[in-house]
């Protein structure tokens, strides 16, 4: 066993425990750090102590029991998502932050979206109320170059190229690690702005069976559940949870309701050697009223959508030094967008228009009009979208010295799409390298590389690496240990399915002739994005570990990002004269640049009688360097504003990219003693550069306002907080929007106006083996 620092600890206490936490076993470790006991039938968990330590614990379905112990003021936490291997957090370099299990029970989130408005680096937007669109943007980056594992399967979708957070449920989850940086090392493609890796509690995470079971009811009928039953019997361990989301909504045409079914069994089959399923299903349905403050009226389309993931793994230790894991993961959505009729009134000419509005920009521009709600044309109007995708991955490990390890491995992905009438597949596979150690006990680096090959794009190549170097070792009083670090590397993004279909070559592949051209000029497809970052930062920890302060610096680049562009910016690209007369309407091309840096604050503090504080702040300035968009090549002007060049669809050069916020905060109080716990979370965001993306009732752009600082400000307070009844019983109560503020996350959907919750959690057996 090694201290957070991988110092061996020699004469540590070591006992083996059942479920009740008697003592089966004691035992010392050696001068190595080394320890034995002997096996029992009721052992649940292996514990270990040393003065001035933090303690530790690992249950007994991890073999060989590795122990670590936190430092006085570092805790011990682990880190999975940043390497690929689980790691203690004091020796990573690279940027992350940890969601728990702890955090989610306090707040009881509907969403498990909301969780990530309090981390730093994140920017998280929902286009309306509860089931609207929710991205979420990391450090500047298009909301699609962020990778979301669930439990290990990726479950971005090939139609959008990202995930939309709106459908994703809470239930079951035990944390959220978040990587802030780029990790195509590991990851392969989607890693380009950093890693969201959500993890479901198991049933080797407990001591006996239990049963948890939350039920919330609030304001327009809204009903949120979520239930969960896990432990184990032998060598086999089981997980099911259910949650559901109903509400009415505060809107027109917005009910949403969310249905999530998932299951986790594994089966230690040998000593060392684990064979886990994972499965999750998740259905919705959602009214889409549009941007009911643009026309006055919603819109009356909806959308089912549905959700399918599995994981089965095989985790061998094959010896105390090495290891090896195999995977196969599918993820698998099915959309199905309708707009039964016309919604609007009609204009005379086949289209159906809003109601007259003012529309008012945060930026102090506003206009009056009609703007087209619902164009002319055959209803209903159906747009299916379909995709697949399937993962295979063999990954090993080796401890080369007590202090590194070697990882290495290989994947493979299969992806398929169908987006209305145009069905798309493509496949990648690749080889990827980390080596991590210390060199003493205060320095800490790891470094990589892969190699991938996208079939119809070629090959990638991405380094990665980062290193974490304690300058102060806490010898007691206020200032305690300071850590440095930093971290690097570049990754890869492949383009959506929709970017695929409408690409130019695609364009130029179907049209007559357009396969000629293509051989004759050697036109390739789109190829994939690109991004590379360097951040550096400080981590103080104060007081005994009562406090923590952190301060990061980022600098990111974003490349080869696919944009929509003109035959009129082909000369420029160096694309033939020739192409413009079969693509008339231009294509996506991988022409976009643009830029993000900042900062991240982020302080926590243990106040005196139960009470803590969080607060973190991020500063970002992203700005478009290089666009050939439609936009950029012919801005729009508004008659009203007749000097002022607006971005109809796209931000124009030297401008913020749309929706991202250049600042973003939150402070959350929490409360926690005796019976009682509670929060108060204040979160804010900042102006944002947006469009209002609209065409007036005469096919106009007077309905258009400048893209800079159009998303209004604003902030939100939410309330949250139980009340223990019986070791079994709680009550809860929330409050959203505690303030009753009237804001928009986007300009024209409206946000949710103050809304409760009250309900009740009752907890049944259980016991958490590795708490003991």
């Amino acid at each position: 066993m090694d201290d957070a620092l991988g110092r061996p600890l020699a004469h540590a206490s070591v006992t083996l425990v059942d479920a009740r936490g008697a003592t089966l076993a004691t035992t010392t470790s050696d001068a190595q750090g080394d320890y034995s006991l002997p096996s029992a039938d009721h052992a649940v968990a292996v514990r270990a102590t040393y003065p001035h330590l933090a303690p530790a614990s690992v249950a007994m379905a991890a073999h060989p029991a590795k122990l670590v112990l936190g430092l006085s003021t570092v805790q011990a936490t682990v880190n999975v998502t940043a390497l690929g291997v689980a790691a203690p957090t004091a020796q990573v370099g690279n940027t992350s932050a940890t969601i728990t299990a702890e955090d989610l029970a306090i707040t009881h989130p509907p969403q498990a979206a909301t969780a990530l408005r309090d981390a730093a680096g994140l920017s998280v937007v929902q286009s309306g109320e509860p089931g609207s669109v929710v991205s979420v943007f990391l450090r500047g980056a298009p909301s699609d170059f962020t990778e979301v594992l669930l439990d290990g399967v990726p479950i971005q979708r090939l139609d959008i190229g990202g995930y939309d957070f709106s459908n994703l449920s809470p239930t079951g989850l035990e944390e959220i690690q978040i990587l802030r940086g780029p990790d195509s090392v590991v990851y392969g493609s989607d890693a380009a702005a950093g890693v969201i890796a959500l993890r479901t509690r198991g049933g080797d995470e407990v001591s006996s069976p239990e049963f948890d079971s939350t039920t919330q009811a609030g304001a327009y009928a809204t009903i949120d559940q979520q239930d969960q039953f896990l432990g184990h019997r032998g060598a086999v361990n089981y997980a099911f949870r259910f949650g559901y989301l109903g509400t009415h909504n505060q809107t027109p045409n917005a009910k949403f309701r969310d249905n999530t079914y998932g299951g986790d069994v594994g089966w230690h089959m040998a000593r060392g050697a684990v064979l886990r399923l994972n499965l999750q299903r998740g259905f919705s349905d959602t009214g889409q009223p549009n941007a009911l403050l643009f026309f006055g009226l919603p819109d009356n389309a909806f959308k089912h959508q549905g959700e399918t993931y599995a994981n089965i793994s095989f985790h061998q230790q094959i010896t105390p030094r090495w290891m090896q894991r195999i995977q196969f993961t599918q993820s698998q959505a099915n959309l199905f967008s309708e707009v039964p009729g016309p919604a609007g009134v009609p204009d005379g000419f086949g289209d159906y228009d809003g109601l007259p509005v003012t529309i008012r920009g945060a930026n102090g521009f506003s206009a009056q009009g009609q703007a087209i709600l619902s164009f002319g044309g055959t209803f209903p109007q159906v747009s299916p979208s379909d995709t697949l995708r399937r993962d295979a991955n063999w990954e090993t490990e080796l401890q080369l010295t007590r202090n590194w390890n070697l990882l290495g491995g290989y994947r493979y992905y299969d992806e398929r799409g169908r987006s209305a009438n145009i069905a798309l597949s493509r496949h990648d596979h690749g080889a990827y390298g980390v080596i991590a150690g210390g060199i003493g006990n205060r320095l800490f680096v790891n470094g990589g590389g892969s190699v991938d090959r996208n079939t119809p794009f070629g090959t990638t190549a991405n380094p990665q690496a980062s290193l974490a170097y304690f300058a102060r070792l806490g010898r007691g009083g206020f200032w305690d240990e300071t850590r440095l670090r930093a971290s690097g590397g570049t990754a890869l993004k492949d383009p959506s399915l929709v970017e695929e279909e409408f690409s130019l070559y695609q364009e130029l592949f179907s049209a007559a002739g357009g396969p000629a051209l293509i051989r004759q000029f050697g036109l390739t497809p789109v190829r994939p994005q690109r991004a590379r970052d360097f951040d550096a930062g400080v981590d103080q920890y104060l007081a005994g570990g009562r406090a923590t302060v952190s301060l990061t610096w980022f600098d990111h680049r974003y490349y080869n990002v696919i944009e929509d562009i003109p035959p009129t910016a082909f000369p420029a690209l160096g694309i033939p004269a020739a192409v413009a007369q079969t693509a008339q309407f231009g294509g996506e091309y991988n022409s976009l640049t643009e830029s993000a840096s900042g900062l991240e604050f982020e302080a926590t503090a243990r106040l005196t009688r139960g009470w803590r504080i969080k607060s973190v702040y991020t500063a970002t300035a992203a700005k478009v360097l290089r666009s050939f968009s439609f936009d950029a090549q012919q801005p729009t002007f508004n008659p009203l504003f007749p000097a002022i060049p607006i971005g109809a669809f796209a931000p124009l050069v030297g401008g913020r990219p749309f929706r991202v916020a250049p600042q973003t905060g939150s402070v959350n109080l929490i409360y926690s003693r005796g019976r009682w716990t509670g929060d108060a979370d204040a979160y804010f965001a900042s102006r944002r550069d947006d469009s209002t993306f609209l065409t007036d009732s005469n096919f106009g752009n007077t309905l258009l306002l400048p893209n800079r600082n159009l998303d209004p400000a604003y902030g939100l307070l939410n309330l949250s907080g139980g009340f223990k009844l019986n070791p079994h019983w709680t009550l809860l109560a929330a409050i959203d929007n505690a303030l009753d503020k009237n804001y928009q996350e986007v300009i024209g959907f409206p946000g949710e106006r103050i809304t409760g919750r009250l309900g009740v959690s009752w907890t049944w057996g259980g016991g958490a083996a590795k708490q003991f």
